[in-house]
């Protein structure tokens, strides 16, 4: 039963922007740097702890690749300040837990279900699971209204973060 942690687990968040004056901002690649994941091989189950208090801003995104345009240490830290106290409620919301109900064998990987409990909510997840570089990697899209978060926007609006955003998780192969 192994677990992993931020050392051979990775999991990056995807913001997107939108609004009127979107072309001023940016899309952004955030890390989550202190996170559990457990995987069971018998029978098959994972289940995964993300500390809310730990995601990073790791760069800036366009037309969906890192653009390498450096990120200022007051620019980094008004983002994530804004994303700790305004969007996900860190203080009051330190944990978010992950708990698959089934696994399913689909071609080279895998098909997860199971509930995302965050910011004091919790939703039913599907994710597809792909081999990638001796990786299991999932990607899903999430609403954050669907968890009771409010999207970041300022500026009345005309510059916001897209209700949608997608999150990736991956871990070693190894034995899976």
């Amino acid at each position: 039963m192994p677990t992993y942690d931020a050392t051979a687990a990775e999991c990056l968040i995807y913001t997107f922007k939108e609004g009127f004056l979107s072309r001023l901002a940016h899309d952004l690649k955030l890390g989550v740097t202190s996170l559990s994941v457990t995987v069971d091989t018998e029978p098959l189950a994972v289940r995964a702890t993300f500390d809310t208090r730990s995601v990073q801003v790791l760069g800036f995104r366009r037309d969906g690749r890192d653009d390498p345009s450096p990120l200022g240490a007051l620019e980094r830290s008004q983002i994530e300040s804004n994303l700790h106290t305004d969007v996900l409620g860190s203080a009051r919301f330190p944990t978010a837990q992950f708990v698959a109900s089934s696994i399913t064998a689909s071609g080279d990987g895998f098909v997860v279900r199971g509930t995302l409990t965050l910011h004091g909510r919790t939703a039913e997840l599907t994710a597809p699971v792909r081999r990638v570089d001796g990786r299991l990697v999932a990607s899903v899209t999430l609403r954050q209204t669907a968890l009771g978060i409010k999207p970041y926007s300022a500026a009345l609006g005309s510059l916001k973060v897209r209700d949608e955003l997608t999150v990736t998780l991956s871990v070693p192969a190894a034995g899976l």
